[in-house]
């Protein structure tokens, strides 16, 4: 395991685009600080979501049920999907799925985690490792 295919280039305008956004800088700041603040070395999912896909596999040892996916187009589709997928009805994450579908510009990086501090920990992540991660550079 590489953190080449943990964080595969490209993948924040990808996963932006799978959106059906926008990419611009602030949100790929974002999800960089995001994924970074995320760790962990599950193959081709950056952000660590547990969505799964046939052929996707449980990182050994992980207790949430990260996935590992085949390709890295996979992980970015887990993510979009996560996202998009409602749960009894009602979206988990409307806020970060609003501010990635928004206009480029439409958001700084800040305010996108100022907005979603609390799906991000429902996600399980750090909003505050994440702006520490922004304001670090």
């Amino acid at each position: 395991m590489t953190a080449q295919t943990h964080l595969p280039p490209g993948w924040e305008d990808s996963l932006v685009a799978a959106l059906r956004g926008k990419p611009d800088p602030e949100k790929r700041r974002f999800l960089t600080a995001w994924a970074r603040a995320e760790g962990g070395d599950a193959e081709w999912n950056p952000l660590n979501t547990t969505f799964p896909l046939p052929w996707s596999t449980v990182v050994d040892g992980n207790p949430d049920g990260v996935r590992n996916y085949p390709r890295a187009v996979w992980g970015v589709c887990a993510t979009a999907m996560t996202l998009t997928t409602p749960a009894n009805g009602k979206l988990t994450y409307p806020t970060l799925l609003a501010r990635l579908q928004a206009p480029s510009g439409a958001h700084t990086a800040e305010q996108i985690l100022a907005d979603c501090r609390a799906e991000l920990e429902h996600w399980g992540s750090n909003p505050d490792l994440i702006l520490q991660i922004l304001r670090s550079g």
